[in-house]
């Protein structure tokens, strides 16, 4: 297939050495929805077959010159929110910001705008406090 995608983004998640063996075990997280993706890209691993690929970074995360757009500026005013504050479980802007970091996969709100997975995950979170506040159900 020409033009195909020969490349998945996955998250960096874990490492482990193989007891007895010289080799180290790299854990890459793909979103579910991907797993088409990956299963038509790479095939089922085969005990009987070698299957090199390439692990390459895309985005350190650290980037200073990542600047803060919609999503960061919306996340940083729900977290100034009582009511936000509430809905997660946190007691001051600042328990806010962190439990929305955590939530989103970020160091940093900034990267809301920059991280397509944090983007996605800050948009269902909006859209749960929505919810909440208009005391619907999940």
């Amino acid at each position: 297939m020409q033009g195909a995608p020969r490349a998945i983004r996955a998250r960096y998640a874990d490492w482990k050495p193989v007891k007895g063996r010289k080799v180290l075990q790299v854990v890459l997280e793909v979103p579910l929805e991907q797993q088409g993706e990956v299963l038509n890209l790479l095939g089922a691993p085969m005990p009987d077959r070698d299957l090199w690929v390439a692990v390459a970074l895309l985005e350190d995360g650290k980037n200073e010159n990542f600047k803060g757009g919609k999503n960061a500026q919306k996340a940083g005013i729900l977290c100034g929110e009582g009511a936000f504050q509430r809905f997660i479980g946190a007691n001051n802007p600042e328990q806010a910001a962190i439990r929305l970091r955590q939530r989103c996969g970020v160091e940093s709100r900034i990267h809301l705008d920059h991280d397509e997975d944090a983007a996605r995950e800050f948009r269902n979170l909006v859209t749960e406090y929505e919810n909440w506040t208009r005391g619907i159900a999940a």
